[in-house]
């Protein structure tokens, strides 16, 4: 989907009061206007946190899950916001509300609570779903958060390496194939 505000075509303004609930409520929106009840979701990066949200708003409509190197932080949060963040933020010439007030507050909604910012443990620990974790390596997808995601997740295959060489086919294989698993056959 093109995400509001991410650089695509898709524009609404921005709030101190924005946070996930306002990005599951755009993805709500979407599926119920394409007439979907039920279906697969695969994120990545920031996907496996608006898919975790999702199923904590609309279980019911999630099949399977598929999380690539969901976002998340190990520790304290740092002070001030991320560059990635402020990068963005500079592409919001045409959102004159975006101010340096607006945008600290919207970006602490959307990171304070730290783990994998939306749900806490316990959801996770709840979710019935089936999920497929690929895990990430790097500062923004830290292993451990995918690590911790798959032992939390009742109901979850986790796969360590998937990203280069060799293993990225077999990935593409394990993930064709998970989906399939969890397709309802007519």
């Amino acid at each position: 989907m093109d995400q509001r505000n991410a650089g695509g075509q898709s524009r609404a303004p921005i709030s101190a009061q924005d946070g996930w609930d306002k990005y599951t409520a755009d993805h709500i929106a979407l599926l119920d206007h394409l007439g979907i009840d039920r279906c697969h979701l695969y994120g990545q990066c920031i996907g496996g946190s608006f898919i975790l949200n999702l199923i904590k708003a609309q279980p019911e409509r999630a099949q399977s899950a598929v999380l690539a190197q969901p976002i998340g932080r190990v520790g304290a949060m740092p002070p001030g916001r991320s560059s990635r963040f402020d990068v963005w933020a500079e592409s919001l010439k045409d959102h004159p509300e975006a101010t340096p007030p607006v945008l600290d507050v919207f970006y602490r909604n959307l990171y304070e609570p730290g783990f994998v910012y939306c749900v806490d443990r316990v959801f996770v620990s709840t979710v019935l779903t089936p999920c497929l974790v690929l895990a990430g390596n790097d500062e923004a997808h830290p292993y451990a958060i995918s690590e911790e995601l798959a032992k939390l997740l009742p109901n979850c295959e986790f796969l360590p390496e998937w990203k280069a060489g060799a293993v990225l086919g077999a990935a593409r294989a394990r993930v064709k194939e998970f989906l399939s698993k969890h397709t309802p056959r007519a």
